[in-house]
């Protein structure tokens, strides 16, 4: 394997890009910074630290862990959303929720919306990826074209 098929995109992982196609939320795309960003990870050992030392001694308990990735997916992942729809839509006038930070805290600990949290999730860990890779595996899927055509 390549080295450069193993790189990742340290700009998008730092300042965030747009990710669709996300599983199980169609229409839907974030933009979003990369896990593991430097505020991520500044965020989430300061996070856990504020945890008594005795509820982390034989690691966070589930409660906890949610309350940590709520709030760094809040403060360092999550920038924008597109196509999310509010629930007062009428078919004939669509209306489509617009990103705000406290819309998205309530959302983000709500456990109802699990899904949600797992799209987030989702396109942090891949916004760094080589766009390289995308490219040449389309490329692959086409025929030549035949000549004279």
């Amino acid at each position: 394997m390549k080295l450069s098929a193993i790189a990742i995109d340290n700009e998008k992982l730092e300042q965030g890009a747009w990710v669709g196609d996300i599983p199980e939320l169609e229409g839907v795309r974030f933009k979003v910074r990369g896990l593991g960003n430097t505020d991520y990870r500044r965020l989430q050992n300061k996070l856990i630290q504020l945890i008594p030392r005795k509820n982390r001694r034989n690691g966070l308990s589930v409660e906890d862990q949610t309350r940590v990735e709520s709030r760094c997916l809040l403060d360092t992942i999550l920038l924008d959303w597109d196509g999310i729809e509010a629930d007062d839509s009428t078919a004939k006038e669509l209306k489509f929720l617009p990103y705000s930070r406290e819309t998205a805290a309530g959302l983000l600990a709500d456990p109802n919306m699990a899904r949600l949290r797992e799209g987030v999730l989702y396109a942090a860990a891949i916004v760094a990826e080589s766009d390289e890779d995308d490219e040449k595996e389309v490329e692959g899927n086409f025929e030549p074209a035949s000549p004279g055509t």
